[in-house]
């Protein structure tokens, strides 16, 4: 599974409602700041309020995170990857874990954000036994510290010696920062920093939702010739139409995320996305 910023199962909103697979090629669904559709929209202006409910025992998460009155600050896939752009501990979880806690935290800062102010952390593990360990690492973690909600996914990775890689939505402010509560709903989206300093790939680390409505757009797929740069292709074009359609601009997305299928082909998926 490959994320690019600037989403899963029942303790989640950011997963479309439908994601189709096709072999050699990839499903993309996307957010975008628009006035179409909205889910449990924010009032413009209004002070953010985070709410967390209960717990998951299986992966150590709320079962459910209502934000309302925030930005929605949306990181980049992470990978455990050093400053030098290498992949840090091949082999070792817990080096693994730790660089990409640390670039983790390193992008919510770099974006304004607070970490005890993340909504919804997916983590994306190569093997069940990786998750296992992260999961016994939550238990560890202080009771009483404000918990997001929490989704595992096994899947290969772009970098096939990565064993993890997480991405994150975080409550921001109300945005009034930056101008009048009247002009917040026309707010443009900002991206943040370059992702390969932070363990990502392509693109900024981090795309910030304006409060106000958003739009989802469900998964859509394009079989193209059969190969995964056409597939990237056609699918984007058909992405295009549908944001030509809802009145919406390319530099109004957000979020896409694509489920991409051989991984191996992860290098024409990025160049058709840069082309984009």
């Amino acid at each position: 599974m490959r994320r690019i910023s600037p989403g899963v199962p029942r303790t989640g909103g950011l997963v479309p409602a439908r994601a189709v697979q096709i072999g050699r090629g990839l499903m993309i669904a996307g957010i975008a700041s628009g006035w179409w559709t909205c889910v449990l929209p924010s009032v413009v202006g209004a002070e953010p309020v985070v709410m967390r409910f209960g717990q998951e025992s299986a992966t150590g998460g709320a079962s459910a995170v209502v934000v309302s009155g925030a930005e929605l600050i949306h990181l980049t896939q992470i990978l455990p990857m050093g400053a030098d752009g290498k992949l840090v501990g091949p082999g070792d979880i817990d080096a693994q874990m730790r660089q990409v806690a640390q670039n983790l935290v390193a992008g919510i800062e770099l974006a304004g954000g607070e970490a005890a102010r993340v909504l919804k952390l997916n983590i994306y593990v190569t093997e069940a036994r990786v998750a296992e360990e992260i999961r016994q690492r939550f238990a560890e973690f202080d009771e009483t510290a404000p918990r997001p909600a929490i989704s595992f996914v096994v899947t290969p990775l772009p970098d096939p010696a990565a064993m993890l890689a997480v991405d994150a939505v975080i409550a921001g402010g109300d945005g009034t920062s930056r101008g009048s509560s009247d002009n917040l709903a026309r707010a443009p989206v900002r991206r943040v920093g370059e992702a390969s300093r932070l363990g990502g790939r392509i693109g900024p680390v981090a795309a910030i939702l304006p409060v106000g409505p958003r739009v989802y757009i469900s998964g859509q797929a394009e079989a193209g010739d059969g190969t995964v740069a056409d597939a990237t292709r056609q699918t984007l074009a058909s992405l295009g139409r549908s944001l030509e359609f809802l009145g919406l601009k390319r530099e109004d997305v957000v979020q896409v995320k694509a489920f991409l299928t051989p991984m191996t082909a992860v290098g024409e998926f990025e160049r058709e996305v840069a082309a984009f």
